[in-house]
């Protein structure tokens, strides 16, 4: 604290015109008029060079005038003069105060109280550095002793509540305040001070009061003003935060916290060009301000500026080189930009400066798990956790880690660790949900959805995520009004709009699949897996013509750019010679393909080709193992981004890289899209287009693609058939039975193929041809009748198409190659044919009754009758469809032919010929390449 004006004082050692001078000197001291009382105590100086009273004041004056040290040579001068001047120590210490000498200033005002016990003033100052020493409890004796001297002290009343703030005695603190505005009721500080400690204690209107106070009585008050905005922003009130800190630069234009903290309430309310701009004043008004540029730099990640954003973090670092908290943000920003050897190194320096520093673990740990570094992540989550066990989001994203390695319930644990350090915390059951589903533990899922639902009612997610649950249980209905509530809440949902339009193929519904389907690639139109979503259930819709769904498949191949056309000038065209030809697929594993893939890949030449396959598998198994062997090479691109994967099959040199995926879950067509392989051909998974411009064929037979059929790709079809069977070691196991009908006495019809596949145009069928066959039954296995609320759905569904629900079984066969024992003939699903259904029945002695529907897909039971030399059971329409089903009925002793030839029948066609649709297709692959080679010859 600066000192008073000066007390009167009498020199009996000077004359008395110098008397007459110094009381001059002093009034003009007195009155604030320092320039004209400087010029008197030194004309006095230099008449008498030992007048320790003007060297004392001048010494005064200078500190005044802000020149400490100079203030304490002159105070120095009149002590060496007269030692026992208590005044002269006093204020001595008040100058070493300003010089940050806060030591020696205590002991200068031990000094003057030592000379003069009753010194209120020293023992106030001394108080007042005793607390920028923070030594609060020796600061309060001070004030305690100058109140006690003058029990008016208002000013000592005030910096005493200062100092027990700091101890944390915050009622003790306010007592103090509250004495000083007794003692001084238009106090203005002792208002603001006792606001602050207020908004510590989270008593925000409370504070607000007080600043208010402060501010009446001093309109000027610039503190108040900044102190109260802080209240505000404190209490969520952003808008008066802002209008507090607008008033402060109003009355102080530099004042540059109240512009930094202007920009961090901007950035709480995700105004981010105005918390820019609030940083930047900032950064003007003091350029060396580290904090204002770090916090610019999150705005401008917020702004998805990240370069910017780096800039700034860059500038932060500069200006504090151990500035930890900017390393780490400045990670975060690198690893916006997908730069994770950049990110990881970011947090790395973080770290290193500040070895506890938990959130940095945690962000690193985001930046390996995105590295596909996924034991570095956990390692480095678990650092987090063991710094700072009380982490909740290192737990959270530590269960997300783990759900991604498939160690589940791991993940469980940790979501249980975050939901116990935050009971609310709704993201983290829903999280759970999801990994309670993958253990299979549905109903526990279930119920962690519905906690999370109960803690936030417009959690649209944790509605998605339960009708994603539901579906994938086969509980349609339930799944259906889950889902429909996340898309009340949230229409911008894309999942959710997927997963309704997917429910409504499930069930037979197609009225709003589109209009869903539509939104959802709207919403997320860079979302592969919405838009995969999109083109599987428009494939089943039972109106859209061949050529909109093969046009919707174009639209989305559109997005890519066009290749290059110089991508294969150095490529080897030598036309004789052993083709390199990789095989893309996320389906190397217990999936319905292997029983297509075994056949071909097995008996692949290896003279004439080398195999490679790229394995988009998430978790291997046995079968994976086996298919392994079939390959000269085998590469994991699980964790490969496309433009890896590309970047790979380039360096591999092939010639043909084949999709055996197509627009299916995991798919990888967008690898094809960056064309790093000459010839790209597409097969099995989907059976129909991609819808990409680089990808250059499909692979057919006549039958499921006759002329006309639509594909984007140059459709090649195979002689015989598209695809060769290999029954499965269950399916081999299982004898075939004798006709059902010959002990029933009656027909029973059957289906065991997806629900999606299903509509109204074959409900409509299979009514009319109950009605024209009043003994006959139906069985309609699948996974999706387990449920009772779908299976009365499917019975209201199906009854309003005449189907006479009593002679309609509806189950889920644990073993189906048992269950298809009990039928006695397949309906075909249409205008989306069966698929693996088909084969397994005909394997078990169930012959199909089929439509030649909408090509390619619709007609995959055409290609497998007529491959099997039963052309006859391919109906053209619905109403044949019907007649052939009656007309084969109606021959039991055919039918048992049928049933007990059927496996001989299949060794001995072309579904069953490994061997012969292995060179079927190295065959095909041939002419591509000499059809390239060719065109780029002429080129």
């Amino acid at each position: 604290m600066s000192s008073k004006s000066p007390k009167t004082l009498k020199s009996k050692s000077v004359s008395e015109s110098v008397s007459v001078k110094f009381q001059q000197a002093f009034a003009a001291h007195q009155k604030g008029m320092l320039t004209e009382a400087q010029a008197l105590y030194e004309e006095i100086l230099k008449r008498h060079p030992d007048h320790f009273d003007a060297l004392h004041l001048l010494g005064v004056i200078a500190h005044q005038a802000r020149r400490p040290q100079l203030s304490v040579d002159l105070i120095d001068k009149a002590i060496k003069l007269n030692p026992n001047n208590a005044t002269f120590y006093s204020n001595r210490g008040n100058a070493l105060k300003e010089l940050g000498q806060s030591a020696d200033a205590i002991t200068n005002y031990d000094k003057a109280i030592q000379l003069n016990s009753g010194f209120i003033d020293a023992y106030y100052n001394r108080g007042n550095v005793l607390q920028i020493l923070k030594r609060h409890d020796a600061a309060i004796e001070s004030y305690d002793k100058a109140i006690q001297l003058r029990p008016d002290h208002a000013s000592a009343y005030l910096n005493r509540g200062s100092a027990l703030n700091g101890l944390g005695k915050l009622d003790a603190a306010i007592e103090s305040y509250d004495k000083a505005i007794q003692l001084s009721p238009d106090y203005a500080e002792a208002y603001c001070s006792r606001g602050n400690v207020l908004k510590e204690r989270g008593q925000h209107d409370e504070a607000i009061r007080s600043y208010d106070r402060a501010i009446e009585i001093n309109p000027y008050y610039v503190d108040a003003y900044f102190n109260r905005g802080i209240a505000y922003q404190d209490w969520n009130q952003s808008d008066c935060a802002i209008e507090n800190y607008d008033k402060a630069i109003q009355l102080r234009p530099d004042f540059v916290g109240a512009y930094y903290n202007r920009g961090i309430v901007y950035q709480e309310l995700k105004q981010l060009d105005e918390a820019v701009e609030s940083y930047n004043k900032a950064i003007q008004l003091k350029p060396g301000y580290e904090e204002a540029y770090c916090n610019r730099g999150n705005a401008l990640r917020g702004l998805k500026q990240f370069g910017a954003a780096i800039e700034s973090y860059d500038i932060a670092i500069r200006l504090k080189p151990d500035y930890a908290e900017a390393y780490s943000n400045r990670g975060i920003a690198y690893q916006d930009l997908k730069q994770l050897d950049a990110a990881i190194e970011s947090y790395d320096e973080a770290i290193q400066l500040k070895p506890d520093y938990a959130e940095a673990y945690s962000n690193r740990g985001n930046a390996l798990k995105d590295h596909k570094q996924p034991n570095l992540a956990l390692a480095s989550y678990d650092k987090a956790i063991q710094l700072k066990p009380d982490f909740i989001e290192a737990y959270f994203n530590r269960g997300n880690l783990l759900v991604d390695l498939k160690k589940l319930d791991a993940a469980i644990e940790s979501y249980d660790k975050a939901i116990q350090l935050k009971p609310d915390y709704a993201e983290a059951y829903s999280n759970r949900g999801n990994a309670q589903n993958g253990t299979k533990r549905s109903n526990a899922a279930i119920q962690s959805y519905a906690k999370a639902i109960q803690l936030n009612p417009d959690y649209a997610e944790a509605y998605s995520n339960r009708g994603d649950l539901l579906r994938s249980e086969f509980r349609y209905v339930e799944a259906l009004h889950s889902v429909t509530k996340a898309i009340q809440i949230d229409p911008r949902l894309a999942v959710a709009q997927q997963t309704y339009s997917a429910t409504l193929a499930h069930l037979s519904d197609y009225r709003d699949v589109v209009a869903h389907s539509n939104i959802a690639s709207t919403l997320a139109p860079d979302d592969l897996s919405i838009y995969e979503s999109r083109l599987y259930t428009w494939i089943y819709h039972p109106d859209l013509s061949a050529e909109e769904i093969c046009a919707e498949h174009v639209r989305w191949g559109k997005r890519f750019p066009d290749p290059e056309s110089n991508l294969f000038d150095l490529h080897d065209r030598t036309l004789k010679r052993r083709l390199r030809v990789g095989y893309v697929s996320p389906d190397f594993r217990g999936h319905s393909c292997r029983f297509y893939f075994d056949p071909l890949f097995s008996q692949h030449d290896h003279t004439r080709f080398e195999l490679f396959a790229y394995s988009n598998v998430q978790s291997e198994d046995e079968h994976t193992h086996r298919l392994k062997g079939y390959f000269d090479t085998w590469r994991d691109i699980w964790n490969f981004s496309d433009q890896d994967v590309a970047e790979m099959v380039r360096h591999d040199q092939i010639d043909i890289l084949v999709d055996a995926c197509g627009h299916m879950r995991d798919t990888r067509l967008e690898i094809f899209a960056l064309k790093p392989a000459p010839i790209q051909v597409t097969w099995l998974g989907a059976a129909w287009t991609t819808g990409l411009k680089q990808m250059d064929y499909a692979l057919f037979d006549p039958y499921m693609a006759p002329e006309g059929t639509h594909t984007s790709e140059v459709i090649v079809r195979l002689p015989r058939t598209w695809a060769a069977y290999r029954p499965s070691e269950k399916a081999t196991n299982t004898a075939v039975t004798i006709l059902p009908a010959l002990k029933n006495g009656y027909i029973t019809f059957g289906y065991s193929g997806r629900s999606e596949r299903l509509n109204y145009k074959v409900f409509q069928a299979w009514g009319e041809l109950l009605k024209r066959l009043p003994e006959a039954r139906l069985i309609v296995d699948y996974r999706a009748f387990s449920d009772p609320l779908t299976q009365a759905y499917y019975k209201d569904f199906m009854g309003q198409h005449g189907i006479d629900m009593s002679r309609v079984t509806m189950r889920n066969s644990s073993n189906i190659f048992e269950g298809l024992g009990e039928i006695d003939i397949i309906l075909d699903s249409f205008p989306h044919s069966g698929g693996t259904m088909l084969f397994d029945a005909l394997w078990m002695g169930v012959p199909t009754v089929t439509i030649a529907s909408r090509p390619p897909v619709g007609r995959v039971g055409t290609s497998l009758m007529t491959n099997l030399g039963l052309p006859h059971w391919v109906a053209q329409d619905a109403k044949g469809y019907v007649d052939k089903a009656i007309e084969f009925a109606a021959d039991i002793p055919g039918l048992a032919e049928i049933r007990a030839g059927m496996r001989e029948r299949m060794r001995a066609s072309p579904v069953m010929d490994e061997k012969g649709f292995a060179r079927d297709v190295e065959d095909a692959y041939a002419v591509m390449w000499q059809d390239w080679c060719s065109k780029v010859s002429a080129l």
